[in-house]
């Protein structure tokens, strides 16, 4: 099987990013539907301030889907998700 590489830059969001954050949102929770599981949903508002706090991590491939990790009080929150 063939590896893929795919360049990824990590940094800490701003409000540049907000435009992430629907698709994001909708990510999220389509996820949690397959998985069958459920997940604290977020406002666009709520994950704006986080952006704004410097307390999100997002990460952007090459066709800027996002990965998004929020970080709440300094700990490391398991919501990481991949936007495909």
């Amino acid at each position: 099987m063939e590896q893929q590489t795919v360049d990824i830059d990590v940094m800490v969001a701003d409000e540049s990013h907000e435009k992430y954050v629907d698709t994001i949102l909708e990510t999220i929770e389509a996820a949690a539907k397959v998985r069958g599981t459920g997940i604290a949903k977020r406002t666009h508002e709520y994950v704006t301030q986080k952006m704004k706090e410097g307390k999100v991590i997002i990460a952007l491939k090459v066709k800027n889907l996002p990965v998004l990790h929020i970080s709440n009080h300094g700990a490391t929150s398991n919501m990481l998700q991949q936007v495909v």
